[in-house]
């Protein structure tokens, strides 16, 4: 026969329980130890009907009663659809589904079930408050080989007569660093009261959110969970933290946003910051990283201020990640069209163009020749002028090689116009060509033999006896003959000998000679000598 109780719960807020010195006004009462900051708690899952057995020994049969409960807790099934985390400590509300002589079976939802001690929920007269297809809300307090629920600090009643026991789950919780749930109830000096399972704690204000809000009244009447920092029952000191758990879930979700980074990784983020060398961008879960000044674009981005501002949402993409150091590096220029796709269609030697200059370098100025594509003028072509940045120049194309996204410019011809082509020709060893000279270094001279073109005369090759001061000898400006003796394809590197070009002058002249004596009956010559001295008599 059935226990009257298990047909139908007894009225609890007729009972008085003894009185606590401990206790607090019933008004001030607040959840106890919880999982999960949201309020109220979610379900975890819509329990099976018909309950199941559980398959104890000491359980009776199965009771059939309770179906309009069911539906009741169908329905607030429906309403919830965050499912509450099965750990120690948390909050959760379940279905009876059996009732046996020391411990009720509670369906938890996930096709899990855990038992309660029968204890805890009798009333004042030993009669269960309880049937089969109620919903409770209970504490998970084990896990150990099976799920075990306490009613310790979530029954009201039991609150007040169990004080000794909330104080030694509260104990627990602070030793195990596990979150309590706590209700804001008023202001005071230095931070606020918080009731938890109806006793009385402070969290100061910094400790109450990760930034401090001007109006206290904001937590007012509100249900958090917190983190007990210090607790002494003797002395009823009771420090919370709400912020301590916010830092804690949010480095959390950091590990597990860091694990996922990886390099190529395309992802959205917002502008943080802006420094001169770079720019920082949040890409969610306190993660920044930094996209440097040169990564912002195709194009050379003086300041990251110039095309960026703060607040600004756009696509990274990743280009490396430190872990050891934690540091992220982005990039955008992946994401933009490549500027120097198709230069070369673009830009073609001989080509005359006018250009920006960007920048000087110590071998040379910089000139944009078109957004992202930078050509140099080396410092041959400058004949010790410095452009600034921005002043325009009239160039043209020597050499383009966009695999190594390389322009080698030259100074136009006087009176060539941008959009014209001026031909040049590569050198070949063996060719004999005149240029004046730029300037004399220890080793050579060196010789400018037009637009993009500067080749060196080693001093043994100068033709003139061995210790001259060729400084004296071959002022800037004097124009010199010479022979190339080595060519590189792009021009840059060109060795002259004005000693060949002398011996191939002579030798083209006595040659000359000879032709010409042939033709008019003179006779041949022993020496070389002989044939200068001819070259120099006069001609009848």
């Amino acid at each position: 026969m059935k226990e009257p109780a298990e047909r139908e719960p007894a009225d609890n807020s007729s009972s008085t329980p003894s009185p606590d010195p401990d206790a607090a006004p019933a008004d001030l009462e607040g959840p106890s130890v919880p999982a999960r900051a949201q309020e109220p708690p979610a379900v975890s899952a819509q329990p099976e009907s018909p309950p199941r057995p559980s398959g104890k020994s000491d359980a009776p049969a199965p009771q059939t009663e309770g179906h309009d409960s069911h539906t009741e807790f169908a329905r607030l099934l429906a309403t919830q659809s965050d499912p509450v985390r099965l750990q120690r400590g948390a909050l959760v509300k379940g279905t009876v589904v059996q009732i046996g002589e020391t411990d009720l079976l509670v369906d938890v939802g996930g096709k899990r079930e855990a038992t309660i001690a029968r204890a805890e929920l009798l009333a004042e007269d030993g009669s269960l408050t309880v049937k089969i297809g109620d919903t409770i809300e209970a504490t998970v307090v084990s896990m150990d080989g099976s799920l075990r629920l306490s009613r310790k600090l979530t029954s009201a009643s039991a609150q007040s007569r169990n004080r000794a026991l909330i104080k030694e789950q509260l104990t627990e919780a602070f030793q195990n660093r596990m979150p309590v749930r706590g209700r804001v109830t008023a202001s005071v000096k230095g931070g606020y009261e918080v009731q938890v399972s109806g006793m009385r704690g402070f969290c100061p204000f910094s400790q109450i959110d990760v930034r401090r809000q001007e109006d206290p009244t904001l937590y007012f009447n509100k249900t958090f969970d917190f983190l007990i920092k210090e607790y002494e029952p003797r002395k009823r000191n009771l420090i919370l933290s709400r912020r301590a758990l916010i830092e804690s879930e949010a480095r959390k979700q950091e590990t597990a946003a860091r694990e996922k980074l990886t390099e190529g990784a395309v992802l959205d983020g917002t502008v943080v910051s802006l420094q001169d060398f770079g720019a920082f961008v949040d890409l969610g879960s306190s993660i920044q990283g930094l996209l440097h000044v040169s990564e912002i674009s195709h194009t050379r981005v003086a300041k990251p201020s110039d095309l960026l501002s703060v607040g600004q949402a756009l696509k990274v993409q990743v280009l490396r990640v430190d872990k050891k150091k934690g540091k992220i590096s982005l990039t955008r220029k992946p994401l933009e069209a490549d500027p120097w796709s198709g230069v070369e269609r673009r830009l073609r030697p001989g080509q005359v163009l006018s250009a920006k200059t960007m920048r000087m370098t110590e071998f040379g100025a910089f000139l944009e020749l078109a957004p992202g594509v930078d050509g140099l003028l080396h410092i041959s072509e400058l004949s010790g002028r410095k452009p600034e940045p921005g002043q325009e120049m009239t160039v043209q194309v020597i050499q383009v090689d966009a695999g190594r996204r390389r322009v080698s410019l030259g100074l136009a011809p006087d009176g060539a116009s941008p959009g014209e082509k001026v031909r040049v020709s590569p050198l070949k060893v063996g060719e004999v060509v005149t240029g004046k000279v730029e300037r004399v270094e220890k080793f050579g001279v060196f010789l400018r033999l037009g637009a993009g073109r500067t080749g060196m005369i080693p001093n043994n090759e100068m033709g003139t006896q061995r210790g001259a001061d060729h400084r004296k000898m071959f002022p800037p400006g004097t124009e010199l003959t010479a022979e190339v003796i080595q060519a590189d394809p792009g021009g840059r590197k060109i060795r002259l000998s004005v000693d060949k070009a002398k011996g191939r002058e002579e030798r083209e002249a006595v040659e000359k000679y000879r032709k010409d004596a042939s033709k008019s009956g003179a006779g041949s010559f022993s020496t070389l000598a002989d044939a200068f001295g001819a070259l120099k008599k006069p001609t009848s």
